[in-house]
């Protein structure tokens, strides 16, 4: 997963130099005063225990961060070809503790880089048999699980957030739906 953003942000993203500075006061209507704006243009919300470690630019815009997390939120596993892909949509106080780019909106969406081993941990094993033999297309739920390897990057002009499933604190699966997922 890690490797298709950094192919889709080095084919679609034209980073210029204005992307990545910091502007005079926080620009997302999710920040609050507290938080700050590094001059690598990221937004570290107050009380967040992630560190940025690193920030890549050129024909990418990518930042990188330590630490570890808790975030709860609802979660979807779709299978897509025989890769299994998860996503999760953090609720507002995970949210708050979320770094993002400093202009962009705060985190929406959080992919989970190893959306395998989160599935075998927060769904049965018959019902990931489902999904696979498409006898289900996708399992919706809620979870507060513990992330590290945060990550965010700016790919076709729109930021993307991921992360890797450590463990869970609390699931409640909510069911298996019968549609296609989201939508863009």
């Amino acid at each position: 997963m890690r490797n298709l953003l950094t192919i889709a942000a080095a084919l679609c993203v034209t980073a210029g130099p204005g992307l990545a500075q910091a502007s005079p006061e926080p620009a997302a209507a999710d920040s609050s005063a507290a938080d700050t704006v590094p001059a690598q243009g990221i937004v570290m919300p107050s009380g967040s225990p992630l560190r940025l470690a690193s920030i890549k630019r050129g024909n990418e815009l990518a930042a990188t961060f330590t630490g570890r997390v808790e975030v709860s939120g609802t979660y979807e596993i779709e299978l897509y070809g025989k890769d299994i892909y998860a996503r999760l949509w953090p609720d507002a106080k995970s949210r708050a503790l979320l770094p993002y780019w400093d202009g962009r909106e705060a985190v929406d969406e959080l992919y989970i880089s190893n959306a395998l081993e989160f599935a075998r941990s927060v769904v049965s094993e018959e019902e990931l048999a489902k999904l696979k033999a498409g006898r289900l297309p996708l399992i919706r739920g809620q979870a507060t699980i513990v992330a590290d390897e945060y990550e965010t990057n700016v790919e076709c002009d729109a930021s993307h957030f991921s992360a890797r499933f450590v463990s869970v604190v609390r699931n409640v699966e909510v069911a298996g739906e019968i549609g296609s997922g989201g939508e863009c």
